[in-house]
C-alpha cells in the first residue's frame, strides 16, 4: 500500500471520530422537573405603614415610594445655650395650651421645602450641592424676631427664629442656588420671595 494511501485512510479515521465525538456533545440529557411546591412565596412588596407616634405626630405629606428618598437642605446650627433657654422659655409658655409642643433637638436653618429624590439621583444632587456652595464666605448669623409658620397642608405649627436683614440678604443668595440645582432636577423651589425667610426651627 502506498504513503498516499495511509495517509487517506488516517484523514477517514479522524474525520468518523470527530463526526461521533461531536453528535455526543449535542446530546442532551432531560432533567426531571423539579417540585416547587414546597417552596415559600416571598412578597417582594410590603406595605409600608408609618407611625405617627415614632416621629412626634408628624405625618407625610407625600406617600412612601420603594426607591424615593425625602431630602432637604438646611444649615446645621450649633446647639448653644441661648437658643436653648429661649425654648425652654417658649415651650414653658405654652405648655397651658391643649396642643403639643416638641422641641427640636437638630436646629437647623432651613433653606429648602422637603423634596422627593430618586436613589441614583443622591450622588448628583449632592455634588451638584457641594461644588455650588464651597466657595461661599462666611458671614455672621443674628436673628431677629420670634414667628409662628404652618406648613404647607396646615397639619403642623412651629415656632421659629426669623433671620435679620442682613443674614438674610446672605441666605437669600444661597437659596436662589439651591432653587438653581432644584430646578435641574426637576424638584419644587423653595417659597416666593414675599413669604421666604431663612428661620431656624425651636420648637413644634
Amino acid at each position: 500500500m502506498s504513503c498516499l494511501s495511509y495517509i487517506n485512510d488516517y484523514g477517514s479515521d479522524s474525520t468518523n471520530s470527530d463526526s461521533e465525538t461531536e453528535q455526543h456533545l449535542y446530546k442532551r440529557v432531560k432533567l426531571p422537573v423539579p417540585d416547587l411546591s414546597r417552596v415559600r412565596i416571598v412578597l417582594t412588596e410590603e406595605t409600608h405603614i408609618d407611625d405617627h407616634q415614632k416621629h412626634k405626630g408628624r405625618k407625610r405629606s407625600f406617600p412612601h415610594v420603594r426607591g424615593n428618598w425625602a431630602t432637604f437642605v438646611y444649615v446645621q446650627y450649633p446647639n448653644d445655650d441661648f437658643v436653648n433657654k429661649l425654648s425652654r422659655k417658649v415651650l414653658d409658655a405654652l405648655t397651658e395650651s391643649s396642643h403639643t409642643w416638641h422641641k427640636c433637638e437638630n436646629l437647623h436653618i432651613t433653606l429648602s421645602k422637603t423634596v422627593v429624590l430618586n436613589y441614583h439621583w443622591i450622588a448628583p444632587f449632592h455634588n451638584s450641592l457641594k461644588k455650588t456652595l464651597t466657595n461661599i464666605k462666611c458671614f455672621e448669623l443674628e436673628f431677629d424676631e420670634l414667628q409662628v409658620l404652618c406648613n404647607e397642608d396646615k397639619s403642623r405649627t412651629f415656632v421659629v427664629l426669623k433671620t435679620n436683614r442682613f443674614s438674610h440678604k446672605h441666605f437669600f443668595a444661597i437659596t436662589k442656588k439651591v432653587d438653581e440645582i432644584l430646578s435641574e432636577f426637576k424638584l419644587p423651589k423653595f417659597y416666593d420671595v414675599g413669604t421666604f425667610f431663612p428661620h431656624e426651627h425651636t420648637l413644634d
